[in-house]
């Protein structure tokens, strides 16, 4: 989705870029970890019944379904359902 003007991502951009590394660093992974922690909390408000498996498993198919062919996804998700947590 793309939804913020051109002209704030580059405000965005250049605010985020004169911050020192270890900032932006740490912002960027504080970013990443609400988003899946937003995407997490959808999928278990969705799901109440599904255990921690089977909302990672979901959680890395909504990430990445465009990143793999169906296939690909397929064999993925499989492996992930043998995995101890």
């Amino acid at each position: 989705m793309k939804d913020t003007p051109e002209e704030i991502m580059m405000l965005q951009h250049k605010i985020f870029m004169a911050k020192p590394a270890e900032e932006s660093s740490s912002l960027a992974l504080e970013m990443i970890e609400d988003g899946i922690s937003v995407c997490s909390s959808g999928i278990k408000i969705d799901h109440p019944s599904w255990t921690e498996k089977d909302i990672r498993i979901e959680l890395f198919n909504r990430l990445y379904c465009l990143d793999f062919s169906g296939e690909e996804l397929k064999k993925i998700i499989e492996h992930l359902k043998t995995i101890k947590l």
